[in-house]
């Protein structure tokens, strides 16, 4: 459907998955593969792995979930696993996601707007541990309910997640605040 109309079909795969969940992420980059999709979204390394030598021809992009954030990284995707695209992490300033454009010939990707993430991405057992939710098992990551933004009367914003301080912006750094 997609294709007849001039489209890309890129599949999503970007969990860790559990011990008995390895098999299933295999199975479902077979599917993606064989279904003609242009490209997988990928995270775990044995599935970046099996991916890329199952199918050295099919276009990995690897998934925010990685915590991309340092082109030397990349730079190391792309030699192992034949990445051709990177969805950078969303703590990144202007300035940090241009130095990445400028020691890389990947693709980049950025989130113009979405779900920030509370934790570095892809290390969600902090905000697993606060709110008692795993995105793993339940496709819930740091759910809007736990998450809260609140500004004092000095200006300071602080981001709390289940009422636990992650980050505080003085008034000046609002402006300045990351991706």
């Amino acid at each position: 459907y997609a294709h007849k109309r001039g489209k890309k079909v890129y599949v999503t795969i970007n969990i860790y998955p559990q011990v008995d969940g390895v098999d299933l992420c295999f199975k479902e980059v077979n599917s993606a593969y064989s279904l003609g999709s242009d490209a997988v979204i990928l995270t775990d390394l044995a599935v970046l792995e099996y991916t890329h030598r199952k199918y050295p021809d099919f276009e990995i992009h690897l998934s925010v979930q990685a915590g991309n954030s340092n082109a030397e990284t990349i730079q190391f995707y792309q030699r192992e696993f034949g990445i051709g695209c990177v969805i950078l992490s969303r703590i990144l300033t202007f300035e940090e996601i241009e130095e990445i454009g400028k020691k890389t010939d990947v693709d980049i990707e950025v989130f113009v707007f979405g779900s920030l993430c509370a934790n570095y991405e892809g290390r969600c057992q902090l905000s697993s541990y606060i709110t008692g939710v795993s995105n793993n098992t339940v496709g819930a990551c740091s759910p809007l309910e736990f998450v809260q933004f609140v500004h004092d009367d000095n200006g300071k914003l602080s981001f709390k997640l289940n009422e636990i301080i992650l980050n505080e912006y003085s008034q000046g750094e609002i402006g300045r605040a990351h991706v």
